[in-house]
């Protein structure tokens, strides 16, 4: 899930059952292979009695489809490089709408394409549909990484600009409340106290679903 998710990070989950799943894009935390992996859910499919859903890594060519009884729960915020991200605020919200949207666009192309190809001709491939897809999948990833690197910069700037007007007015009230003679006070601000800018920061344990802490 580069570039959203980078080792080291630390995400915060709301416990749901799989078949909870609704929107298109969330980002999701489930079991496989005995490890604990965070994917986006595109869409789910009922088969014999049993609901699968589809997941995909946004920097993976392919996908699969999971029981939901191997989902764990929605991610709903990432802790890491010195920042909270909530993934129920703007313009995250977007994004993964945006995202979960272009996948599932793909994937029912992609599908269709293998279906087609089946039913055609033996010997007979259809080659320029399956280089078609891959270029779609391609530049979908392209524009991901872009546009998510754009949000978390832009939040970047959102945490400066607020850190300048914390210093700004903890100078002035310091003027106003020193005597004239003793010079105004020098603020230095550590990252925990800019993060108290954006909320606190968020622990692993579930946090309670759809709000922020």
């Amino acid at each position: 899930m580069l570039p959203l998710i980078r080792p080291g990070d630390t995400v915060s989950l709301c416990l749901i059952n799989g078949d909870e799943l609704k929107k298109t894009g969330d980002l999701i935390a489930f079991r496989q292979h005995g490890g604990l992996i965070v994917h986006r859910f595109i869409k789910q499919r009922r088969i014999n009695k049993s609901l699968w859903l589809c997941q995909k890594g946004d920097n993976l060519s392919g996908w699969s489809w999971i029981l939901e009884d191997d989902v764990l729960g929605r991610v709903e915020a990432i802790r890491g490089r010195g920042k909270v991200i909530y993934l129920n605020t703007r313009p995250w919200t977007w994004i993964n709408r945006v995202m979960g949207i272009s996948w599932f666009l793909w994937i029912s192309f992609v599908e269709k394409v293998r279906l087609s190809k089946v039913y055609a001709v033996v010997g007979r491939p259809l080659p320029a549909l399956g280089g078609l897809a891959g270029r779609m999948g391609r530049a979908l990833n392209s524009a991901y990484g872009y546009i998510v690197i754009k949000a978390i910069g832009g939040q970047d700037m959102m945490i400066d600009e607020r850190q300048e007007k914390k210093g700004k007015a903890k100078e002035e009230k310091g003027r106003n409340t020193m005597p004239k003679y003793i010079p105004p006070k020098i603020v230095t601000y550590t990252s925990d106290e800019i993060l108290e800018e954006i909320g606190p920061a968020m622990a692993c344990s579930p946090s309670p679903c759809g709000t922020n802490p």
